[in-house]
Parts: C-alpha cells; structure tokens; sequence
C-alpha cells in the first residue's frame, strides 16, 4: 500500500496497528461523546483510549495525573483511594493498569553506549490469609507443599531476614549517566546467569555497549 499524507490526528488501530498515515483508520461517528475510529485492516472499531490505562474510565484527567503521581511517589493504595475519593477496589485496579503499563514500557527498551548495572533488594511479603489464598489454590507442581516459601516472621526485632534468598532482586541498568534507564524483577537471591539472560541480554546491544558493573 503506498503511503499518503492524510490531514487528520487519528491513531493508529491499537489491535492490529495498523498506521492511520496509511489510509487505515476512519471516523465513525461517536459513542458516548468520544470519537469512534473504524480500522479498515481489523474491521474493528476503537476509540482512541482503547488497551490503555484509561480504557473504560469515568473520572477526569487530572483525577488519573493525580493518582499517577501518587503511585510513583509510593504512596499506598488506601492513600491514593482517599486523596482521589476513589473506592479500595477501583484504586487497586488503577494501581495493577500502570504497573503493568510501565512493565510493557520496560519490556520494549533497548540500550547502547555506556551501561551501569546493578542490583538491589526488597523483602518480599507475603502478608494475606493464605488458608484461602493462592498457596493453597493454585495447581501445584511435583514437590511443591502448601507451605510458604519461607518461615514467617514475627513482630518486632527479629522481622527482618538476613539473607537474600528471602529478597526480591531488582536488577537496574542506567546508560550514559541519566540518558535512560530500565530496571526489572528477575527473581529473588543474587544475580545467576539464567536472571542476567532474562535482563541484561534481552536489552542490551551487545556490538555496541560497554558495561560497567562491580565485582560481583
């Protein structure tokens, strides 16, 4: 299909991605007061907040650039339910729509030039009732027990692991000083080959890159 230059600020078709400048997308109409856009490729129609964060929402934009920046500033979810007048609920799905739309931004980022990679470590909860919860619940492999990953700890001094197998490793990856950067979860304990081949390589333009990282 030859390309044409097309006057118009529609999007490109979000399931197939199909290119608008190409001719694909149409105007059809409005439903609710939106926009509706009609993809000749897919012969689906969408709007233009179709597969984002923002699919299927009633508040307002600053209502999301408030509750963005709250969720970036760490903020709990019954903090950022409160300070938006949102429901528990709806705040705990708005929180799982970012993080997820940050990981699939993460996914996608390649680096060159100067690398500085290193990792860091969180505990890892797991707060819950898990009588009724998915230790118990999910389809179990062979050797696996109802059993959680580790002892629990109890309230006060001794509440802090020292080991880091009981710690989740954030593997973080900076180029060029503060040009870019990328960070991802691999698994818990110090880095292994297999977690490197999962971050590093996946991310990194091996004939073109020089990584710094420390002795380990």
């Amino acid at each position: 299909v030859k390309e044409h230059t097309f006057k118009n600020n529609r999007p490109d078709c979000p399931r197939c991605k199909a290119k608008s400048n190409m001719g694909y997308i149409l105007k059809r109409g409005f439903d609710k007061g939106v926009q509706r856009y009609y993809c000749k490729n897919c012969g689906r129609y969408f709007v233009a907040t179709t597969n984002t964060v923002f699919e299927n929402t009633q508040k307002s934009p600053d209502t999301w650039k408030k509750f963005v920046h709250m969720t970036i500033a760490g903020k709990s979810i019954r903090a950022c339910a409160e300070e938006c007048k949102l429901c528990i609920q709806t705040a705990f799905t708005w929180r799982h729509k970012i993080l997820n739309a940050f990981k699939v931004h993460q996914d996608s980022i390649t680096m060159n030039s100067k690398i500085e990679v290193d990792e860091m470590f969180f505990p890892v909860s797991f707060k819950g009732n898990h009588i009724k919860g998915s230790f118990n619940n999910r389809k179990r492999l062979p050797g696996m027990s109802n059993n959680l990953p580790r002892k629990s700890f109890k309230r006060g001094s001794d509440n802090k692991s020292k080991s880091s197998n009981d710690k989740a490793c954030v593997f973080c990856m900076v180029k060029n000083g503060n040009e870019m950067f990328c960070a991802e979860v691999p698994g818990v304990g110090y880095m292994k080959a297999n977690m490197l081949d999962n971050t590093l390589a996946k991310h990194i333009v091996k004939d073109d890159s020089v990584v710094i990282a420390d002795q380990y």
